[in-house]
Protein backbone atom coordinates (compact mmCIF):
# COMPACT_ATOMS: atom_id res chain seq x y z
CA UNK A 1 0.00 0.00 0.00
CA UNK A 2 1.59 3.20 -1.12
CA UNK A 3 0.73 6.61 0.26
CA UNK A 4 -0.29 9.13 -2.35
CA UNK A 5 0.27 12.82 -2.39
CA UNK A 6 -2.75 15.11 -2.54
CA UNK A 7 -1.70 16.10 -6.07
CA UNK A 8 -2.10 12.46 -7.11
CA UNK A 9 -5.71 12.52 -5.96
CA UNK A 10 -6.43 15.71 -7.83
CA UNK A 11 -4.86 14.37 -11.01
CA UNK A 12 -7.08 11.28 -11.04
CA UNK A 13 -9.27 11.37 -14.10
CA UNK A 14 -12.66 10.11 -12.98
CA UNK A 15 -14.28 10.93 -16.34
CA UNK A 16 -12.60 7.88 -17.88
CA UNK A 17 -14.96 6.03 -20.22
CA UNK A 18 -14.06 2.49 -19.18
CA UNK A 19 -15.57 0.95 -16.05
CA UNK A 20 -12.34 -0.89 -15.31
CA UNK A 21 -10.32 2.33 -15.23
CA UNK A 22 -12.91 3.96 -13.01
CA UNK A 23 -12.85 1.04 -10.56
CA UNK A 24 -9.04 1.12 -10.40
CA UNK A 25 -9.07 4.83 -9.63
CA UNK A 26 -11.70 4.41 -6.93
CA UNK A 27 -9.67 1.57 -5.42
CA UNK A 28 -6.61 3.83 -5.28
CA UNK A 29 -8.63 6.52 -3.51
CA UNK A 30 -9.98 3.98 -1.01
CA UNK A 31 -6.50 2.57 -0.38
CA UNK A 32 -5.24 6.09 0.30
CA UNK A 33 -7.99 6.57 2.88
CA UNK A 34 -7.19 3.25 4.55
CA UNK A 35 -3.50 4.14 4.78
CA UNK A 36 -4.34 7.43 6.48
CA UNK A 37 -6.65 5.65 8.95
CA UNK A 38 -3.99 3.06 9.73
CA UNK A 39 -1.39 5.76 10.37
CA UNK A 40 -3.79 7.54 12.73
CA UNK A 41 -4.46 4.30 14.60
CA UNK A 42 -0.73 3.72 14.95
CA UNK A 43 -0.22 7.18 16.43
CA UNK A 44 -3.03 6.60 18.93
CA UNK A 45 -1.55 3.24 19.92
CA UNK A 46 1.87 4.84 20.41
CA UNK A 47 0.34 7.52 22.66
CA UNK A 48 -1.46 4.87 24.70
CA UNK A 49 1.73 2.83 25.08
CA UNK A 50 3.66 5.91 26.23
CA UNK A 51 0.96 6.71 28.79
CA UNK A 52 1.14 3.12 30.07
CA UNK A 53 4.93 3.34 30.35
CA UNK A 54 4.71 6.61 32.31
CA UNK A 55 2.07 5.14 34.61
CA UNK A 56 4.21 2.05 35.12
CA UNK A 57 7.25 4.21 35.91
CA UNK A 58 5.25 6.22 38.47
CA UNK A 59 4.01 3.00 40.02
CA UNK A 60 7.52 1.57 40.18
CA UNK A 61 8.80 4.77 41.81
CA UNK A 62 6.04 4.60 44.42
CA UNK A 63 6.76 0.94 45.15
CA UNK A 64 10.48 1.64 45.47
CA UNK A 65 9.84 4.61 47.76
CA UNK A 66 7.92 2.52 50.28
CA UNK A 67 9.86 -0.70 49.80
CA UNK A 68 6.93 -2.66 48.40
CA UNK A 69 7.17 -5.58 45.99
CA UNK A 70 4.41 -5.76 43.40
CA UNK A 71 4.35 -9.56 43.38
CA UNK A 72 4.44 -10.02 47.17
CA UNK A 73 2.35 -7.06 48.37
CA UNK A 74 -1.41 -6.85 48.44
CA UNK A 75 -3.20 -4.69 45.89
CA UNK A 76 -4.63 -2.28 48.45
CA UNK A 77 -1.13 -1.62 49.77
CA UNK A 78 0.13 -0.90 46.26
CA UNK A 79 -2.79 1.44 45.51
CA UNK A 80 -2.38 3.22 48.85
CA UNK A 81 1.39 3.50 48.31
CA UNK A 82 0.89 5.02 44.87
CA UNK A 83 -1.75 7.43 46.21
CA UNK A 84 0.46 8.50 49.12
CA UNK A 85 3.46 8.90 46.80
CA UNK A 86 1.36 11.23 44.62
CA UNK A 87 0.30 13.23 47.70
CA UNK A 88 3.89 13.56 48.88
CA UNK A 89 5.02 14.58 45.39
CA UNK A 90 2.36 17.31 45.32
CA UNK A 91 3.38 18.57 48.76
CA UNK A 92 7.02 18.61 47.65
CA UNK A 93 6.11 20.63 44.55
CA UNK A 94 4.14 23.17 46.61
CA UNK A 95 6.88 23.36 49.23
CA UNK A 96 9.51 23.76 46.55
CA UNK A 97 7.57 26.52 44.87
CA UNK A 98 7.68 28.60 48.06
CA UNK A 99 11.22 27.80 49.14
CA UNK A 100 13.71 26.49 46.63
CA UNK A 101 12.39 28.33 43.59
CA UNK A 102 12.64 31.63 45.47
CA UNK A 103 16.19 30.90 46.62
CA UNK A 104 17.29 29.81 43.15
CA UNK A 105 15.73 32.89 41.52
CA UNK A 106 17.32 35.30 43.98
CA UNK A 107 20.69 33.55 43.86
CA UNK A 108 20.78 33.84 40.07
CA UNK A 109 20.10 37.57 40.29
CA UNK A 110 22.67 38.08 43.02
CA UNK A 111 25.25 36.00 41.15
CA UNK A 112 25.48 38.83 38.63
CA UNK A 113 26.57 41.14 41.45
CA UNK A 114 29.01 38.84 43.27
CA UNK A 115 30.21 36.63 40.37
CA UNK A 116 30.43 33.80 42.90
CA UNK A 117 27.81 31.05 43.12
CA UNK A 118 28.51 30.09 46.73
CA UNK A 119 28.18 33.63 48.01
CA UNK A 120 25.05 34.30 46.02
CA UNK A 121 23.37 31.10 47.27
CA UNK A 122 24.29 31.86 50.88
CA UNK A 123 23.06 35.43 50.51
CA UNK A 124 19.78 34.23 48.96
CA UNK A 125 19.22 31.72 51.78
CA UNK A 126 19.96 34.46 54.29
CA UNK A 127 17.51 36.81 52.58
CA UNK A 128 14.86 34.09 52.57
CA UNK A 129 15.38 33.35 56.27
CA UNK A 130 15.26 37.08 57.06
CA UNK A 131 11.96 37.43 55.23
CA UNK A 132 10.51 34.43 57.07
CA UNK A 133 11.74 35.75 60.41
CA UNK A 134 10.20 39.15 59.68
CA UNK A 135 6.85 37.56 58.84
CA UNK A 136 6.88 35.45 62.02
CA UNK A 137 7.89 38.49 64.09
CA UNK A 138 5.05 40.57 62.61
CA UNK A 139 2.57 37.80 63.40
CA UNK A 140 3.70 37.67 67.06
CA UNK A 141 3.73 41.47 67.42
CA UNK A 142 0.18 41.67 66.06
CA UNK A 143 -1.10 39.30 68.73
Amino acid sequence: MALYDCDDLVSLDIDDESEEGREMEMEEVLNFGQDVCEDTKCEEEVRKEEAKKESKTNKENALECFGLDETKSEKWMIKFGKFWYDVLSFVWLVFGAFTFSFVIFISQKIDVLFNNKKRSILFAIGAYCAILALVVLLIFIRK
